[in-house]
């Protein structure tokens, strides 16, 4: 009498699954978050805010993490790349916790940077951070006394009509560039 060999369903043979107990990444071996700054290598990569791509050259900034996809091998880092305005319009709409960029020792590869792009990049930072206090002062403002609905809504609506503006400006400058 023979026995007919029944195979592992979908490859599974040995492979144990991971239970609730066991993470994906153990502490040890967790990464710290970087932020990247850098001239971008080619066309390919793509803003993650305004899904523009971005041109080979222009500054841009990448948030660099661990993947959280490792089973049993290393993990490998996940990078994502925004335009310098955009990554800036992200930081000023984060919860007030979420860490921030506030100097340009925080940047991965500042100093790689030509002077021009370095100089320029220092400004915007100085700006995040004037915009960023006189958001936390609203913010606590409005905690200390009662608001009504609508001047919140103007508040929040002439914040992000200046973010707008500043994206919109950021992509016309793009375009004339494209244009020449």
């Amino acid at each position: 009498m023979s026995m007919a060999v029944i195979p592992p369903a979908h490859g599974r043979a040995g492979k144990e699954k991971a239970t609730q107990e066991e993470p994906l990444i153990k502490p040890e071996e967790k990464k710290e978050t970087r932020v990247l700054v850098e001239p971008a290598k080619s066309s390919r990569s793509t803003c993650r805010r305004c899904k523009d791509t971005i041109d080979r050259g222009e500054t841009r900034i990448g948030i660099m993490a661990p993947s959280r996809y490792s089973g049993e091998t290393p993990a490998y880092d996940t990078t994502w790349w925004f335009h310098v305005p955009c990554f800036i319009t992200r930081q000023l709409r984060s919860r007030e916790y979420t860490p921030k960029v506030r100097e340009t020792s925080d940047l991965e590869g500042f100093d790689d940077l030509d002077p021009k792009e370095r100089h320029k990049l220092e400004q915007t930072l100085k700006d995040f951070n004037r915009q960023y206090a006189e958001r936390l002062e609203r913010r606590r403002a409005r905690r200390g006394r009662l608001t009504s609905d609508e001047e919140e809504e103007d508040e929040s609506e002439e914040i992000e009509q200046k973010l707008e503006e500043e994206v919109q400006s950021h992509r016309a400058e793009r375009r004339a560039r494209h244009a020449k």
